[in-house]
């Protein structure tokens, strides 16, 4: 029993560390069309230049392809075919003249990202150009060699495809329940934290937990269309679970802290004095229902127990105690009732269900199109990083045009690359150390080195979601196993690795400066107008929602927009990065995007949370007029960003009031909206403060 029970606690952590398993397999389809590929060639005695090409080229075509739907990745691979034929040919006939070769490299540098223009079919058809022109350059083919490159390409193609539609197929209803189970052993992760915290522990692993618990959530609102007609239903009742677990864990954390009213990281917290005895007397009552509840996440919960935490919502059998502690338990009732509706998301009403994904274009310093923009710069980074590599290895000049052209891929701003440029820097050293550790260890055996460099790919595409410290570092072990394998590999040769990845970083850099560049300011401040927009689409359809004047039902819209909300907010902390790291010289400029970060955050689990308890809540007309002056006020915080004048307005508060003699379960329920919108109210003006936009009284 004590094995099994630790094997089903691996899996779960295996789970909820990969939901829907998404990475792990990514890393074996990598891994099994490479191998597929290898074997086929090496059953046709190929060499191992051909070898090696045909192992990175499978290694192109099978992550380079993003379409969602297999149709159009068929025809992707389809169209990538004579695409990548004819650029082996260029290479290979261009390889003997190193002048010529470096000046269409740098062409078709620009025509690849230029061409990302015209959708996700160019984007991956300008990589395949990219890559198997590097491979070209990387393994040194020649014309002689055209056909048997020819067939390890085509091969490699075939391979992933194989790989793609038949040996790792991946199914959606399949992918979508991998995702709900470890959606639901998030909602274990975060339950356990509550435990350990009403136990005196550490607030920062409740954060965590969360954090990991809302990816989660927001990695099945992005695959909902794989759901079919349950993905409404599915939609609201994560929706629902995920507010009920923050809000759960808020309440909880406040029991020992004065100011805590959101799970953010970025706000400071003040420690209040500990619990007084009445509290301090059912906090063993309050650890005990939140361990019940924790064990009927893995199976239905006796009747006595389903209908004692479900009592709770309706003020049944709360104990004695502070007005804070009992609204702990009226939280856990509720999230009791939401865990149980959990059970139901794979039934249920059809509900229509429309998701705005849509995201602003980059912002940009001139007025051109973004990918021309990216193109300028990632060509005049790579004719720099040839010139630099050139001087620096005539042998292993690739490697610095390689870094400059990863530098740019999913950023925009200097900081951005600025920050991409030092990780991958980073994970290349470690790479390196471990590479020459690995090679001593392994001698002349060829067989350990090709596993290990396996079990690189692995974890180099394992990892590509986590940390680009790891995945660079992956990368670089990889190499030093490719060139053990070629019998060229020196601690020189790794070191040079080193020094042009360094160049490469450098030229990306002087690139980003000097072309067209977009500063870290008008980045975030475009995506912070971005997260302004859909913040007031959230919170209007919620309004609407809740005082009665929104038509039919149209939940999955009013939840659909606070994702939105969640979207726009992710791609803004991914923007702020640059101020948010811990050797910034830009010490103001750090605490005001940490404030900023806090305070939306802060609201949008307040908007959030009004969304998912929409139909929780009687009608209630008077949010109206509070929510068009909360409106107003984030108009004003856009157009000041715009540089216009404008002032927000702040009132004597939102009234935490509900009519009298309305049945408890409603009354909470009211209470609660009311006051989510008035944290809501609060953030806004607080960003108000920190942003120095004028506040006027009402």
């Amino acid at each position: 029993m004590r094995y099994r029970l630790g094997l089903t606690e691996v899996r779960d952590r295996l789970i909820a560390s990969d939901p829907g398993l998404l990475r792990l397999f990514s890393a074996l389809s990598v891994v099994f069309a490479v191998v597929l590929t290898l074997g086929v060639l090496a059953t046709a005695h190929a060499g191992v230049p051909i070898l090696v090409a045909g192992a990175l080229t499978a290694m192109v075509t099978t992550v380079a392809v993003t379409e969602s739907r297999p149709r159009d990745q068929a025809r992707t691979l389809a169209a990538g075919v004579p695409v990548a034929l004819a650029t082996i040919a260029l290479g290979s006939a261009l390889t003997p003249y190193r002048i010529a070769a470096d000046a269409v490299f740098v062409v078709l540098i620009f025509g690849a990202i230029h061409f990302r223009r015209f959708g996700p079919r160019a984007t991956t058809l300008g990589i395949f150009v990219f890559q198997l022109f590097f491979v070209t350059q990387f393994v040194g083919t020649r014309v002689t060699q055209l056909p048997a490159l020819s067939a390890a390409v085509v091969v490699a193609f075939v391979s992933s495809a194989v790989t793609r539609f038949a040996v790792l197929r991946p199914s959606p209803a399949r992918t979508m329940a991998r995702l709900r189970h470890a959606f639901r052993v998030r909602l274990g992760f975060v339950l356990d934290a509550l435990v350990a915290v009403a136990e005196g522990g550490s607030a920062d692993d409740v954060r965590r937990a969360a954090a990991r618990l809302h990816a989660s959530a927001l990695l099945i609102q992005h695959r909902l269309g794989a759901a079919g007609a349950d993905a409404p239903v599915i939609q609201r009742r994560v929706a629902e679970a995920e507010t009920a677990a923050e809000r759960l864990a808020v309440l909880v954390l406040r029991l020992g802290r004065s100011d805590v009213d959101t799970l953010t990281r970025h706000l400071p917290v003040r420690e209040r004095e500990a619990v007084d005895d009445r509290d301090a007397a059912v906090l063993a009552h309050l650890i005990a229902e939140l361990r019940a509840v924790r064990s009927a996440l893995g199976s239905p919960p006796p009747d006595e127990l389903r209908e004692r935490l479900l009592g709770y919502r309706h003020d049944v059998d709360l104990p004695d105690a502070s007005r804070a502690l009992q609204d702990v338990f009226r939280s856990l009732g509720d999230f009791a009732f939401a865990l149980f509706g959990l059970r139901l998301a794979a039934g249920g009403a059809r509900e229509p269900a429309r998701a705005d994904t849509k995201e602003n274009g980059a912002v940009s310093s001139a007025r051109v199109r973004p990918t021309t923009r990216t193109a300028l710069q990632v060509s005049l980074g790579s004719a720099l990083a040839i010139a630099g590599g050139e001087l620096l290895s005539p042998q292993r000049w690739y490697w610095a045009v390689f870094t400059c052209w990863v530098m740019f891929i999913s950023t925009t701003s200097t900081g951005e690359i600025l920050v991409r440029g030092y990780r991958r820097l980073l994970g290349t050293v470690a790479g390196v150390v471990a590479g020459l550790a690995l090679a001593a260890l392994i001698g002349d055996d060829p067989w350990l080195a090709f596993v290990l460099a396996l079990g690189s790919v692995f974890g180099m595409y394992y990892t590509t979601a986590v940390s680009y410290t790891l995945m660079s570092f992956f990368v670089t072990t990889m190499i030093g196993m490719l060139y053990t394998l070629l019998h060229v590999l020196t601690p020189g040769v790794l070191v040079v690795r080193i020094e042009e990845t360094a160049l490469g970083v450098a030229a990306g850099l002087v690139a980003a400066a000097l072309v067209l560049p977009v500063r870290t300011r008008d980045r975030t401040d475009q995506q912070l107008r971005t997260v302004l927009g859909r913040l007031r689409s959230a919170l209007a359809a919620s309004v609407a929602r809740l005082s009665g004047s929104a038509e039919g039902d149209d939940h999955g819209d009013v939840v659909a927009s606070a994702r939105a909300l969640d979207s726009a907010l992710d791609t803004l902390r991914l923007s702020v990065q640059p101020l948010l790291v811990p050797v910034t010289p830009l010490r103001s400029r750090r605490r005001t995007a940490r404030a900023v970060l806090g305070l939306l955050e802060t609201a949008a689990f307040h908007v959030r949370s009004l969304a998912a308890t929409a139909d929780l809540v009687p009608a209630e007309a008077r949010l109206a007029a509070e929510a068009t002056r909360i409106d107003h006020n984030l108009d004003a915080l856009a157009a000041h960003l715009d540089g216009s004048k404008a002032a927000v307005t702040r009132s004597a508060g939102v009234l935490v009031q509900v009519s009298p003699g309305a049945p408890a379960a409603d009354a909470n329920a009211t209470r609660r909206a009311l006051r989510h919108l008035q944290r809501v109210d609060e953030s806004v003006l607080g960003l108000a403060r920190v942003l120095d936009v004028p506040v006027t009284p009402r």
